[in-house]
């Protein structure tokens, strides 16, 4: 997809969303703005969350044209908006995706480097970008009229606003050492203002942090209080186009506080990254990324896999974990069966017995 193609359906966006309140956005307003219709678009690239890929799919053609400088070759704006990219993108590319949106739309970014043990530093022109090859991290930063800026991570609040949560880190200073603490009310309005939230309408983090408690009221199993966080349909409804990246973190910060051992290592609820590979007709490995939730205990043990073409997770029988274990699903960073660690050795043991065929769900064994 070319970046001017982004640009083209978030400025329309915003345009239809101004005729919509019946006023032009605020700098501020604009800026954040961006931001929440660039991640309709994009989002956080799940080859680099899992590990599976060191660079996740940041196009070649941008790396090499933006190295091109070196050979005196100037890269311009209308050069960034020719070039291809995945709309799933690391830290560098979301950054300069938005930096470009939003220049086309007036706003002044510059995007901000974080250097491997030497600080930050600034860059002006979109071509001295992996001149180095030393930055860790990127933002962008959007450099307002009145003379407040307002740094953005586009990479983090992606995890975030893809499922309709509070936004992690937007509208403070950059002098303040917290980015997101005195202007929440301003915050607030202003999502609101931009459509991220409707007349209304609650951030899932708020409606999750209630759905939790009222469950940790009861006195249902953990097994049956993840049942019904898991299958509640605000929850549901917010997850299934979230992607996999953001809906693991969703789950990853509530389903835990639904297990009330996880406080004496006795943890009963795990989530584990993972991914499954294909081949295509050409022979291609394609790698589709995934996680199990794992609940453990002494009656029931409990797998569900994130479907990527459902935007759900479901429970998978025994008998098909194994045939993906022994195919095609890959469980934490390396081998076919190495489990990421969980929490305690409680779990880690619970888990093993489970896929060596030692514990029974719903009364079928995985070697049966």
């Amino acid at each position: 997809m070319k970046i001017k193609e982004i640009e083209k359906i978030v400025t329309e966006n915003i345009q239809n969303r101004e005729q919509e309140i019946g006023r032009d956005f605020t700098e501020k307003e604009k800026a954040i703005a961006v931001l929440v219709e660039q991640l309709k678009v994009m989002a956080f690239d799940p080859n680099f969350f899992f590990h599976t890929k060191s660079e996740g799919k940041m196009h070649q053609e941008f790396k090499e044209r933006l190295k091109s400088n070196s050979k005196g070759e100037k890269v311009t704006i209308e050069d960034v908006g020719e070039m291809d990219i995945s709309p799933e993108a690391t830290c560098k590319m979301l950054a300069m995706v938005y930096k470009y949106i939003a220049d086309k739309n007036g706003l002044n970014v510059i995007l901000e480097g974080v250097e491997r043990g030497f600080g930050t530093y600034q860059y002006s022109e979109y071509f001295q970008l992996y001149a180095t090859g030393i930055e860790e991290h990127l933002y962008a930063i959007v450099k307002l009229k009145s003379g407040e800026e307002v740094k953005i991570d586009v990479q983090d609040e992606a995890k975030a606003l893809k499922t309709k949560r509070r936004p992690r880190n937007l509208g403070a200073r950059i002098s303040s050492e917290y980015m997101f603490t005195q202007e929440d009310e301003e915050i607030d309005k202003i999502m609101r203002t931009v459509g991220y939230l409707k007349e209304g309408e609650k951030y899932l983090d708020d409606y999750a942090h209630k759905l939790v408690k009222d469950l940790n009221a009861t006195d249902k199993s953990e097994y049956e209080k993840m049942q019904e966080f898991m299958n509640d349909p605000e929850i549901k409804k917010a997850l299934e186009t979230a992607g996999v990246v953001a809906s693991y973190e969703f789950y990853e910060k509530f389903l835990v506080k639904l297990s009330n051992s996880h406080f004496d290592s006795t943890d009963k609820i795990f989530l584990l990254p993972c991914y499954l590979t294909r081949e295509n007709s050409q022979g291609e490995e394609k790698v589709s990324h995934s996680y199990i939730i794992y609940y453990s205990d002494t009656d029931i043990n409990d797998i569900f896999l994130y479907s990527n073409q459902k935007g759900a997770v479901e429970r998978i029988e025994p008998e098909l974990l194994k045939k993906f274990l022994e195919t095609n699903l890959h469980i934490g960073y390396k081998d076919l069966k190495t489990m990421m660690r969980p929490k305690s050795e409680f779990g880690k043991k619970k888990l093993e017995q489970y896929i060596n065929g030692k514990t029974k769900t719903d009364g079928i064994s995985l070697d049966d």
